[in-house]
């Protein structure tokens, strides 16, 4: 082989050595910054997984979308729906009822899925303190839903406080017709 096409060959293989690398940061980029303390709008924490990471992606339809055993807390206290005698994955609550959740019984411990519902006004100004849910040890998602007409992004970024890296948070809004 004479030099020039050596060095053809050196320097292709660095291209593509170059290009893997590239690859390989912004997808650990990407994770990364899903997996921080970020607040994400839904669609884009949905597109963001499933261009990621394919079973995160199934794995949060399926706690969304399917019936799974789910815990509620409202105004009556806490009502466990348990499907095939699976633990709680799912927990469902109004921002009223955050100290329940902050100071859970042991059926809650086992959610992966905080689902925090905004209905009134009053409900705008709530806190949720993500610091306080360390308790839920397998707790992952915090998904916050209003059903009320607001700007939504600026609610959720004064709505939360705390800091827990280890979970996804993030919001939609849905207004029932």
């Amino acid at each position: 082989m004479k030099k020039d096409q050596i060095f053809d060959v050196y320097k292709t293989s660095l291209t593509k050595l170059f290009k893997i690398i590239l690859l390989l940061c912004m997808f650990i980029g990407a994770t990364s910054y899903v997996n921080a303390q970020q607040i994400l709008l839904l669609e884009d924490l949905q597109t963001e997984l499933q261009n990621n990471n394919q079973g995160e992606s199934q794995q949060l339809q399926h706690l969304l979308e399917d019936l799974v055993s789910t815990a509620y807390i409202d105004v009556k206290g806490l009502h466990v729906y348990l499907k095939n005698g699976q633990e709680v994955q799912r927990i469902n609550t109004k921002s009223d009822y955050l100290q329940q959740v902050y100071n859970p019984v042991e059926e809650l411990k086992t959610a992966k899925l905080l689902e925090v519902r905004l209905t009134k006004e009053a409900d705008l100004t709530q806190q949720l303190d993500v610091g306080q849910l360390s308790a839920i040890t397998n707790l992952k998602y915090v998904y916050i839903l209003s059903q009320i007409d607001c700007d939504i992004a600026n609610v959720v970024e004064r709505m939360v406080t705390g800091t827990n890296e280890s979970l996804i948070i993030f919001y939609n809004i849905s207004i029932p017709k």
